[in-house]
């Protein structure tokens, strides 16, 4: 039996926090996950069923104080293993596993978006006490040793997985909804994503205004929220774009939404692994997403759909053209997408991966 800590920020909708909810639902019996939040829980705590979540409602900036809670927690619940996800994370997570002597594995689930020397600092000083370092993608992996130093042979990539169950090419409802789309009115196009200057939303509508003028059978609906919202419905309404765009706001029921789109798309201009994507791809669903991070780690170009540079909206349009006026492309890439989700990025080998590491950490720490 292995005692695990998770230590996130919070448990707010996020595709990191969605992961980690996830993993601890696939362990096998012979893990225990414990989930502590640094700050509050959030909205997906509701969705941990198999793992107690605890808050330390710490707040913002270093408290070193967390460390001592955290070791307090460490030691009354045997904790074997620290696992943490992410900056802040890390940091605390392995303070705490120094201080206590417990091996520490860390997750870093995106890249680095700011050249902020004193979160570099921490970031090299956390890698190099951690036991192993894991990449969710093989860029991610890559980008650690780069910017951390980090040798490598305390480095692995272990890919991101999602419940391809959940996520299957039905509605909650078992119907499909797809095969109308497209005979009507318009098709539909989507993105699953925090409103965040990182996913470059401004990007996409400037894709559909290209779009509008030359294929205006289309609908986008920009399903999350985030910082950017009221400023990218300032843009839908500079561009034209009202009776095009639907502002969905955050939503639970993402398999359903992606079971109701034809196009899905996704215009970051950074990604570690993104979970939305391979959720669309098990969907079979046709996907366009910006060569950025792991992307083309997830799509195939040509296959399951289209990897674009960042930033070029008419090549956007190019590519979600092709995809509108071609239903049997659309069809092929669906389930060629579906078939790659189901080979590689499966939450159940995730997690079987996560445990054999924790296994062999364990072994070589005795």
């Amino acid at each position: 039996m292995i005692n695990v800590l998770h230590v996130v920020i919070s448990l707010r909708v996020g595709g990191l926090e969605r992961f980690v909810v996830e993993l601890t639902k696939n362990f096998s019996k012979d893990v225990t996950p414990l989930i502590v939040c640094l700050e509050e829980t959030g909205e997906l705590a509701s969705y941990v069923n198999n793992a107690r979540v605890v808050a330390l409602n710490c707040g913002i900036g270093l408290k070193f104080r967390s460390v001592y809670k955290l070791i307090d927690i460490v030691r009354k619940n045997k904790i074997n293993i620290i696992h943490t996800h992410n900056e802040a994370a890390h940091f605390y997570g392995t303070m705490t596993g120094v201080l206590s002597r417990v091996p520490v594995i860390h997750t870093r689930h995106g890249r680095y978006l700011d050249n902020n020397p004193r979160k570099m600092f921490l970031n090299i000083i956390s890698s190099f006490f951690a036991t192993k370092c894991v990449g969710v993608s093989q860029d991610v992996t890559d980008l650690m040793s780069r910017m951390e130093k980090i040798n490598t042979q305390k480095t692995l990539t272990i890919l991101n997985g999602i419940d391809t169950n959940t996520f299957s090419p039905h509605s909650a409802n078992g119907e499909n909804n797809r095969s109308q789309n497209g005979r009507g009115k318009f098709i539909r196009i989507g993105i699953v994503a925090r409103l965040d200057i990182v996913k470059d939303h401004s990007n996409l509508l400037m894709a559909c205004y290209y779009l509008n003028k030359k294929n205006p059978n289309f609908k986008l609906y920009i399903v999350g929220d985030g910082p950017m919202r009221k400023s990218l419905e300032n843009e839908v309404e500079k561009l034209q774009l009202e009776e095009k765009v639907v502002f969905t706001g955050t939503r639970h029921d993402i398999a359903d939404i992606l079971n109701s789109l034809d196009i899905y798309v996704l215009s970051s201009i950074s990604e570690g692994m993104s979970l939305t994507l391979i959720e669309a791809m098990s969907c079979c669903l046709p996907v366009v997403a910006t060569d950025v991070g792991g992307n083309p780690e997830v799509v195939v170009n040509g296959v399951t759909g289209f990897i674009i540079p960042p930033q070029k909206p008419k090549l956007f349009t190019e590519k979600i053209s092709i995809l509108i006026n071609d239903s049997i492309l659309r069809e092929s890439m669906g389930v060629e997408g579906r078939k790659r989700v189901i080979e590689k990025f499966s939450i159940k080998e995730t997690a079987r991966k996560y445990e054999d590491l924790y296994y062999k950490v364990l072994g070589s720490c005795q």
